[in-house]
Order: C-alpha cells, then sequence, then structure tokens
C-alpha cells in the first residue's frame, strides 16, 4: 500500500520531544511543496527511521528543506530522499567527529529538467564553469544536493554518500562516464567549484558515489556529482582580477595549487574576439600553496583580457577572459587665461589623478614660475599674479610626475 503525505507551507516540527522518532514503513511518500522546512528536533541518527520496504521523502526544490538538529552528535544519518519519478536516493551524512554548538543541518536535493544545470543552479552559485570560461554541464549530473551545517562554532567531519538517478547522467545533451563520476562542492567565497579536490568511489552497479570525506574547513553548502575526467585542470585557479593604474591595466590571478605548469600567456583585444599576445609569465611548475601572479599592460589599448596556460606537455588551457574599462580614456582638459592685470589662471578638469608641475614660461623658454600639484578629475583652477609680469606670450605646461607621457600646455596673451 503506497501513502502519501503532501506537505504545503511551513511544517514547524514533526517531533513532539526531544526522543521522537519520524518512522517510515513499508513504503510511504512525504511530499514536500511550496519551500517547506521539516524540523526533527531530535539528533540521534535513528530520529529518521525507514522499515519494511522503506520510505520516501520528495524535496524536489532548494527550499524544501529537512531541518535536522543533530547538535554535537555523531553517527549515519539517512535521508530516504526519493525522486519525483519514484527513484530512491538516499542520502548519507555520517559524522565521525562531532561539530561544536548548537549546530543544524539542513538537507534538500532537487534534479533539472535539462542537461543544462546552469539554468536551475541553487541561489548561492554564480557558475557552472570553470573559472568564467566554460559552461560544464554537459559533465555534471542533473541534480543538486544542499547540506548546510549551520549555528556551529566548529562544524563536524566525516563523509557522505550520495546516491543518484541513472536518467540524471544519461539524460540527451549530457557527455558524462558514469564510472568517473565523483562529488564535487561549491565554495561560495570565491566562486568556484575547484578549491576542494572532488572525492569518492563510485558504485555504479548501486548507483552511489560513497567515502565523500569532509571536514570543519570544507562542509560546504552546495554539492552535485561530476564526471571530473574531462573538466580537471593541472590549475586550480581562484581568482583572476584588473586594476586600473596610471597609463595601464594591472592583472592579477591567483593559483591554488598547479600540476606541470610551463607558462602563463597574456594577450589582449579591442573586441573580445581576436587576442593579440602580450606576455608570457613564467608559472610554478607544480605546487600545493598559492601562488600570486601580476603583470601590467601598457597604455590601456585593449579592453579584453585573456590568461591561458601552457602546461609541460605543450596542452593549452583558457583560464579565463575579463573586460576592463581602463581603456575608456577620458579627454583631461587643460587651458589658461588671463582674466586681470598681471594675472594668469590656468584650470583642469578630467585629468588621471596624481601627482603634477605647473610652470610658467616666456615664449623665449624663460622660467618664470614652476610649483608642485595634486590634481585629479574634478575641476581645478590655479591662479599666478605678479606685477612685474610684462606684456606678450607666455606658456603655461602641465607634467604628470607620475606618468611623463601626460604633458599639456596652452598659450595665453597678458595685456595690461
Amino acid at each position: 500500500m503506497r501513502i502519501t503525505l503532501l506537505l504545503f507551507g511551513l511544517l514547524s516540527c514533526i517531533a513532539a520531544s526531544a526522543q521522537s522518532r519520524l518512522t517510515m514503513n513499508d513504503n510511504p511518500y512525504i511530499v514536500m511543496n511550496g519551500s517547506v522546512q521539516m524540523v526533527i528536533d531530535n539528533n540521534n541518527a535513528n530520529a529518521i527511521t525507514t522499515t519494511g520496504s522503506g520510505g520516501n521523502i520528495i524535496s524536489e526544490s532548494e527550499t524544501n528543506i529537512i531541518s535536522w538538529h543533530i547538535n554535537t552528535a555523531t553517527g549515519s544519518y539517512i535521508v530516504p530522499f526519493t525522486t519525483s519519478d519514484g527513484v530512491k536516493i538516499p542520502l548519507t551524512v555520517q559524522i565521525t567527529s562531532a561539530g561544536a554548538g548548537a549546530g543544524v543541518i539542513d538537507f534538500s536535493t532537487y534534479g533539472g529538467l535539462t542537461w543544462n544545470n546552469d539554468t536551475y543552479k541553487p541561489g548561492e552559485v554564480t557558475n557552472m564553469t570553470n573559472m568564467g570560461v566554460t559552461n560544464n554541464s554537459t559533465e555534471i549530473i542533473d541534480r543538486f544536493w544542499i547540506i548546510d551545517a549551520h549555528g556551529y562554532t566548529t562544524k563536524p567531519s566525516g563523509n557522505i554518500q550520495f546516491n543518484y538517478d541513472d536518467a540524471e547522467h544519461l539524460a540527451a545533451g549530457n557527455t558524462i562516464n558514469e564510472p568517473d563520476l565523483k562529488a564535487e562542492r561549491y565554495e561560495p567565497g570565491t566562486n568556484n567549484w575547484e578549491v576542494f579536490p572532488v572525492g569518492g568511489i563510485i558504485n555504479t552497479g548501486s548507483n552511489y558515489v560513497t567515502g565523500v570525506p569532509f571536514n570543519s574547513g570544507d562542509f560546504m553548502r552546495t554539492w552535485t556529482l561530476i564526471d571530473q575526467t574531462t573538466h580537471l585542470l593541472p590549475i586550480v585557479l581562484t581568482n583572476f582580477s584588473a586594476t586600473c593604474v596610471a597609463g595601464g591595466t594591472n592583472l592579477q590571478w591567483t593559483t591554488a595549487s598547479e600540476i606541470n605548469s610551463d607558462h602563463f600567456i597574456i594577450a589582449g583585444s579591442t573586441d573580445g574576439i581576436y587576442f593579440e599576445d602580450l606576455a608570457d609569465i613564467q608559472a610554478a611548475g607544480n605546487s600545493n600553496t598559492p601562488t600570486s601572479y601580476s603583470y601590467t599592460a601598457d597604455d590601456n589599448m585593449f579592453r579584453y583580457y585573456k590568461l591561458s596556460l601552457l602546461n609541460t606537455d605543450a596542452t593549452i588551457e583558457e583560464l579565463g577572459i575579463l573586460s576592463t574599462s581602463c581603456n575608456q580614456q577620458i579627454t583631461p582638459e587643460f587651458f589658461a587665461y588671463s582674466p586681470a592685470s598681471f594675472q594668469i589662471t590656468a584650470q583642469t578638469q578630467q585629468l588621471t589623478p596624481g601627482n603634477y608641475v605647473i610652470s610658467i614660461f616666456t615664449l623665449q623658454g624663460q622660467l618664470i614660475t614652476g610649483s608642485n600639484l595634486q590634481l585629479g578629475t574634478e575641476v581645478a583652477t590655479m591662479t599666478y599674479y605678479d606685477q612685474s609680469l610684462s606684456d606678450g606670450i607666455y606658456i603655461v605646461a602641465l607634467r604628470s610626475t607620475d606618468n611623463p607621457k601626460i604633458t599639456m600646455t596652452s598659450k595665453v596673451a597678458l595685456f595690461h
């Protein structure tokens, strides 16, 4: 006999006391719908128990949550998840080292309608790519698991077993080799799927990946299964960014680890399509510690920059493309005039912020005066008054001491 219990809205608790249990016997169904939170207020691993032919909890949404108050307990915590098609995919979290504090672990799982996980990724996930380059959804099973440990001062450690549905790796559009499936977690701090190594041992006969390790430092919220053979790069890139500097663009990137890397290739482009190689930067080769790199492209010629890696086996991996506004040059203005007798006034605006020298010369090149200034993009007015100035044409020059290429002049006629 199949019994289905539909839960809508918010179910605050299914346990009346600390020793209450949810026992599911002979295949009943709990179907969660409408952002349900089902609270298990019992930290024993048997607080959810299946007997006979088992039980089924259908979550199928990131916001339909089993909220289990595990606190400082240990044990094998099994949530009997089932897909909307009735395929059992129980999730097992084995806690071997207890957490500290009044901790809760929220559990949910859901699948997608297509191979393209990017269209139904969890709320905290910004990409299904390798650092913004390629959508790797074809290599990812069409399902996410949410295992959110919160309220702990120190999260627990242990291992996880993910059961999966064959239909979700065989779906049209996927390029998954089932024996190569492993578990991978998302690191929201760096928006990266590759900060932590993949893990687990697959059993294709019983459809699970087991022995996926986690500890207090890498117990992330969002998980999935991936065919890592085509996805894994010999480098883990954790940052690729650009900063506008005087007269150029400074590129910075950081790797968490490198395997047989030879050198990085920096290329620039005005349109994001055709790239020109700019520089080669020596790579670390083999490293398990964070390594930072930088390169400054002069003159702001390009809007787009591409970072690639040449490996020691001569293969090239494109690591990322970014766009900057550094090449969107503002037009600096500088002019001089004489508003009154014996007075020369100069005005600037839209300059590159920095240190400048302003000088006044006679038409024959004789220096009349000079002074150091710190100027920015805002309008700045400078006035020089000298009763000894005679009628004639004067040259007012402005020069950047930060970038010698920035020099501007203006002529002014002085008459009494």
